[in-house]
């Protein structure tokens, strides 16, 4: 089944806002004094916020620059086998936000009503430079790199989901899941890019 088909499956079923969505030592507060000040209720609901962020982050990189620089390179002239996987590569990105996209609506549809991003709101002047950059990425090879250590970070990152899958609510650890499998393929593809 692929990502969206689970996406959809998942509107089938009720959300569980009675459970952590994300592991806690990926929330920046976890490793603080105030964090051990909060009860478990604020510390249930800064969890589960926190979550939406740690998707939003995920699209954000996916929109604004992994597919971006997939596109650029794609308009180039490239050997037929490396042209094919990065059009898979591609369709997966989009795949994967539509995944994330449809994960934050049903769980907090007062944040997503309108817009796919409440935490991120970065400029238009700022947006409009990573746009140029990221279009360009044969000049700018820096976002070939950071591709890679995005990819590797999320390969890391949805272990550590799937690891806690009792403690966590079940269509954050879902989601992950799906999403580790099409990683372990984008690396290898973003160390042929490199190459």
């Amino acid at each position: 089944m692929n990502a969206t088909a689970v996406a959809l499956h998942h509107e089938e079923t009720a959300v569980d806002h009675g459970k952590r969505c994300i592991p806690e030592e990926f929330s920046p507060l976890f490793y603080t004094q105030s964090y051990r000040e909060l009860n478990e209720a604020q510390r249930l609901r800064y969890n589960q916020l926190q979550a939406l962020y740690f998707n939003e982050q995920i699209m954000f990189f996916e929109i604004a620059i992994g597919r971006k620089v997939l596109e650029a390179l794609l308009c180039d002239s490239l050997p037929s086998r490396l042209e094919q996987g990065l059009r898979e590569f591609s369709e997966e990105e989009r795949q994967h936000t539509e995944m994330f996209r449809r994960l934050n609506q049903r769980y907090a549809p007062q944040f997503y009503s309108a817009s796919d991003f409440y935490f991120i709101a970065p400029s238009r002047a700022w947006m409009k430079i990573l746009d140029g950059a990221t279009r360009r990425p044969r000049f700018f090879t820096m976002f070939l790199w950071l591709m890679l250590l995005q990819e590797e970070r999320s390969l890391f990152y949805s272990k550590r989901f799937i690891a806690q899958r009792e403690a966590l609510a079940p269509h954050f650890v879902e989601t992950h899941r799906l999403h580790l499998a099409d990683e372990v393929g984008h690396v290898c593809w973003d160390e042929e890019l490199i190459e």
